[in-house]
């Protein structure tokens, strides 16, 4: 909805936002925020999406870390699907058994994206050195979320644990609001988002996927 929201660079599907903006920029086509919004997200989006459904791809250690948190009040939460988490849960537990346990504990659709201006329950944003613009915090869908699972749970944010592999979507809002957070980092991450997680008293670097146990039950 013309702000930024997330770098344009740390995976293959947001890659892909910034490059279809400037080839519908290029032929003056859709330039209604809203009817571009519509068309990239709901519409090619899901559309293509699908078509990788069939051969799910998982970092390593995955398995692992996944077997390591059961018993614990863990959920994925997620912008995809519901449905599509838990089949691929499925899919990795058919060649690694013992994550199969998690397919009942997916939140999708949870527009991580999404920052409503309306919404005071969190700060406005977050300055982070080396990035020339606020990190967005008012990520009100993506906040009942996490609220309804800690409400469950009989738990605040100070007792929440969010890992995720993109600091503005996933971790900065739970970490202004008292969780901690573990970035797991790749390539792609841009290295202020490395630096920032790693000076906050909250904030972890995870580089191996099957350190997650470890950090969540800490």
């Amino acid at each position: 909805m013309g702000r930024a929201v997330a770098p344009a660079t740390v995976d293959p599907y947001l890659r892909m936002v910034p490059i279809a903006h400037r080839i519908l920029d290029r032929f003056d086509a859709f330039a209604g925020a809203a009817d571009r919004s519509r068309l990239l997200g709901s519409v090619l989006y899901r559309y293509n999406y699908a078509k990788t459904l069939g051969h799910p791809v998982f970092r390593p250690g995955a398995s692992h870390a996944l077997r390591g948190l059961r018993g614990t009040p863990t959920w994925i939460v997620t912008n995809s699907d519901t449905d599509t988490v838990a089949e691929k849960l499925a899919a990795l537990d058919r060649d690694a058994p013992g994550v199969a346990w998690l397919m009942s504990r997916v939140r999708g659709e949870a527009r991580k994206f999404d920052v409503d201006d309306e919404w005071t329950d969190a700060p406005e944003s977050l300055a982070v050195p080396g990035l020339d613009r606020p990190v967005l915090l008012r990520r009100r869908h993506y906040h009942a979320i996490l609220r309804a699972i800690l409400d469950e749970a009989s738990a605040e944010f100070a007792d929440l644990v969010v890992i995720g592999d993109i600091f503005e979507l996933d971790l900065a809002m739970p970490l202004a609001l008292g969780a901690r957070v573990g970035l797991v980092g790749s390539d792609h991450t841009p290295a202020y988002e490395r630096a920032f997680v790693a000076a906050h008293p909250r904030g972890h670097i995870i580089d191996d996927l099957r350190d997650i146990p470890q950090l969540v039950l800490a």
